[in-house]
């Protein structure tokens, strides 16, 4: 619902999608352990060729935790 409302008025004030399409999300389960997720998550820029190092990426980040505590026990990069 949030990604139709927002695509919706997106695209009648600027003209254009605001969502890619194979864009996909999920619900995380109580049992996912929240940091391996952002972890992973982390790794997508590195894998589209657009950094080396995660830190070097200004696009990223977390209302709770900050790129360096996602990486000081399981270096990315």
């Amino acid at each position: 619902y949030y990604k139709q409302i927002t695509g919706f008025y997106f695209k009648k004030t600027f003209g254009h999608k605001l969502w890619a399409t194979s864009y996909y999300d999920r619900i995380l389960r109580k049992t996912e352990d929240i940091k391996s997720v952002g972890r992973y998550t982390l790794q997508n820029p590195i894998k589209a060729g657009l950094v080396n190092n995660i830190l070097d990426y200004p696009f990223c980040g977390s209302f709770i935790y900050n790129v360096k505590e996602l990486t000081t026990h399981d270096p990315i990069a």
